[in-house]
């Protein structure tokens, strides 16, 4: 098949999550991934894409590279020193865009129980983003899920202002008044 990386032209295939192949006429670069299975899911394009930025330098995307070191720094460094990294890094590079990432993270921790984790991460998804309606229904989410109820509210709310389509905060902010 004939794949798009960062602008540039590859051919190659992949095959049942354990295979692939791709060549980058302009780079006259060819990247082969072999595997006999994993014990976590994984995209083998990702692993080709990252070898093939790691060999030719115009084949690297900060975005796709940001997002992995987001995960692995939220998951396993521990939540402060990662608020501290990525409050700076984002301020610092206004064209990433790690608003589903830190989102997907929140939403993670909370399906763990760690709540606080979660409203620590939504905050700061909230910070960096403020115009963005969801990190705001995010957060009132997860004050939420903590059983916190005016915060939840405040939080939908705000979401509301920005998309007063939002159904997701109506009904939950109906629902913690007492209705439907």
């Amino acid at each position: 098949g004939k794949y798009m990386l960062y602008g540039q032209v590859s051919l190659g295939f992949s095959g049942g999550g354990r295979v692939g192949y791709r060549y980058f006429p302009a780079e006259d670069l060819a990247v082969i991934v072999m595997t006999n299975g994993y014990t976590a899911g994984f995209s083998i394009d990702q692993v080709i894409n990252y070898t093939a930025g790691s060999i030719e330098s115009s084949l690297i995307d900060e975005q796709v590279f940001a997002i992995e070191s987001v995960w692995q720094d939220f998951l396993q460094a521990g939540i402060e020193s990662s608020i501290t990294k990525y409050r700076k890094l984002i301020l610092s590079k206004a064209d990433l865009d790690l608003e589903g990432s830190l989102n997907a993270i929140g939403y993670y921790l909370a399906s763990k129980a760690d709540f606080e984790d979660a409203i620590a991460v939504f905050k700061l998804n909230s910070e960096l983003y403020p115009q963005a309606w969801n990190v705001w229904d995010s957060l009132g989410e997860g004050y939420q899920m903590k059983g916190m109820t005016q915060l939840a509210i405040k939080y939908y709310q705000k979401s509301l202002v920005l998309n007063p389509q939002n159904q997701h905060a109506i009904q939950q902010i109906a629902k913690m008044q007492g209705g439907d």
